[in-house]
């Protein structure tokens, strides 16, 4: 074997080499503008339980927009309650809007609620502290779980001030048992 096929031979072994190498660091920088962008833009959350029912279910995995700024009635969020703990809710009023549950039924503003996405009726909590009417104050937004019958919302913690909450929902993730 002469000098020169050793060389081409030694020459594309660094060529590749260098392929391989520039292949890890392009792919080593997407993992890292994907990750900045779950870490500062999007967040995950798993649904636990049925409250969400119909709309959401056990352990679909909803991904959810941080930097919303602008949350309306109907919108579906994720926010903390007074431990920290994260859940998702559907705003139903929003700062300076009046909420009343009655035997009747939900109003907002007096005005008696569609709610096509709501399974089973309002009712009230026994004992949560939550006074009926109640108007929100600024930054305030009154929560329900989409499954009525799930008590595990504004009824029982009362308003969520905007600084608990962490998203608008986006995309959803339906879990799938196989």
């Amino acid at each position: 074997m002469d000098k020169s096929t050793v060389h081409d031979k030694k020459k594309k072994k660094s060529g590749l080499m260098r392929d391989i190498i520039a292949l890890v660091l392009k792919l080593g920088w997407i993992a890292i503008t994907i990750a900045a962008a779950f870490m500062l833009i999007l967040g995950i959350y798993v649904q636990h339980g049925e409250g969400m029912s119909p709309a959401f279910h056990n352990k679909d995995i909803i991904i959810y927009y941080r930097l919303s700024e602008e949350i309306s009635s109907g919108d579906t969020i994720v926010y903390a309650d007074g431990s920290g703990t994260l859940h998702l809710g559907r705003v139903i009023a929003v700062q300076r809007d009046t909420v009343d549950i009655t035997a009747d039924g939900l109003t907002v503003n007096g005005y008696f609620r569609e709610e096509p996405y709501a399974h089973g009726s309002t009712v009230l909590v026994e004992g949560a502290g939550v006074t009926f009417p109640l108007t929100l104050q600024e930054g305030e937004y009154f929560l329900l779980c989409d499954d009525r019958t799930d008590v595990n919302d504004s009824r029982l913690y009362g308003a969520v001030s905007a600084e608990n909450i962490k998203g608008k929902a986006l995309i959803l993730i339906r879990h799938r048992d196989f």
